[in-house]
């Protein structure tokens, strides 16, 4: 088990803006520089080949795959939202030997800038 990590910015967008262009469509790509891609991205209640038509990909229950630079690949599963707030995700590494606890939130700060903090945790097997 790791302690949690945690990274926050300030940006002059505003959470909804962000919310619109990032998150809702899935677009980890755009400010995550580990990020390659995310694929598979599947909405619950809505046939798989309609998701890629989804402008709000973000919903509790989407499972998507993180395509890392690195070459790794990360299945997860949103577990929580808050449109223009908070998301929060669950995803695995390794054959499912480690699990990764996400949260994102927005918040809005003096002079119109906006906090994003990224917040995860790692849990499971390691091994030597």
């Amino acid at each position: 088990t790791t302690m949690p990590e945690t990274f926050s910015d300030t940006t002059q967008a505003a959470p909804a803006t962000i919310w619109k262009r990032c998150i809702a469509p899935m677009n980890w790509e755009s400010w995550d520089p580990d990020v390659e891609q995310v694929t598979d991205i599947v909405v619950p209640s809505l046939p798989s080949s309609a998701a890629s038509n989804e402008e709000d990909k973000c919903k509790i229950g989407t499972t998507f795959v993180f395509d890392m630079k690195n070459g790794s690949k990360f299945p997860c599963t949103v577990t929580y939202v808050e449109e223009n707030k908070v998301v929060t995700y669950r995803g695995e590494g390794v054959g499912g030997l480690i699990l990764v606890d996400s949260t994102i939130t927005f918040g809005e700060q003096d002079g119109g800038e906006t906090l994003v903090t990224y917040t995860f945790g790692i849990t499971g097997w390691f091994g030597p």
